[in-house]
């Protein structure tokens, strides 16, 4: 069976920040959401053949759950056969650093100044570090780390920019993911949540990722077709040199499949 490079997961609908380009600075509702930690251990014993990336990170900021340290632990098991990362806003960031360092690999994102990031750095000297400039414009996204798209856009069903419309997209084809609710998706673009492939409370998510339907979206959108799904097609996110290296690896091994 074949496996996904890359496992998202999300175990909570709430965030303590409200960044400009984010939905939740458009109305995206912040509440206390929870995944169980019942259908959390279901997911982590569904993988355990699993050997690409589970990262911690979603729509929401982990670190918020309230058993934030039982699924860092559950997560980071000493049989798992996979890597795990994290990506966070550094939310209490000095009293939960041993839960951080649970992790394979660590992002963090700081938005309020950049000499709070040169704090972090001191903090934790192996995490890839990076800042977010909240008075930057829309048209200045694409230059950044941390790379955006029109989110707030396909949140509000509306499709404002769509430049790259024709544009393939590699992300369901290397990469899957799961909502605090259980819900798998193919990534974490879909903020209305309105393309659900399945749930990890009964379906293994390996499954999903080999199944005919997901397959379907791999190869329309590798082919450039973005009109197969209505969220594709309202999103502006182009491809970056790691996006074209993925296309161009993915197309062979299509061509050597005929």
């Amino acid at each position: 069976m074949k496996q996904p490079g890359l496992i998202n997961i999300d175990v909570t609908g709430l965030c303590n920040k409200t960044c400009n380009y984010c939905p939740r600075s458009e109305g995206y509702p912040n509440q206390k959401e929870y995944m169980s930690f019942d259908m959390f251990k279901k997911f982590v014993l569904d993988l355990d053949t699993y050997t690409g990336i589970v990262c911690f990170t979603g729509r929401g900021e982990n670190s918020l759950h309230p058993d934030f340290g039982l699924f860092v632990k559950f997560l980071n098991h000493p049989k798992k056969t996979y890597k795990t990362r994290i990506i966070s806003n550094g939310y209490k960031l000095e009293q939960r650093l041993h839960y951080f360092e649970e992790f394979d690999y660590l992002i963090i994102n700081s938005y309020d100044s950049e000499e709070k990031m040169e704090e972090r750095k001191k903090l934790i000297p192996r995490a890839k570090h990076r800042y977010w400039n909240q008075n930057m414009k829309p048209e200045d996204w694409g230059q950044t780390e941390v790379i955006v798209s029109n989110r707030s856009d396909i949140y509000n069903r509306i499709a404002t920019d769509t430049s790259e419309i024709d544009t393939p997209c590699t992300f369901p084809s290397v990469k899957i993911w799961v909502h605090w609710d259980g819900t798998i998706q193919k990534c974490c673009n879909d903020w209305t949540n309105s393309e659900i492939f399945g749930n990890i409370e009964t379906d293994n998510i390996l499954d999903i990722w080999n199944g005919e339907a997901f397959k379907e979206l791999q190869n329309n959108l590798l082919q450039g077709n973005r009109r197969y799904s209505k969220t594709c097609s309202m999103c502006n996110r182009g491809l970056d040199k790691r996006d074209k290296k993925r296309l161009k690896w993915l197309k062979s091994q299509q061509t050597q499949i005929q």
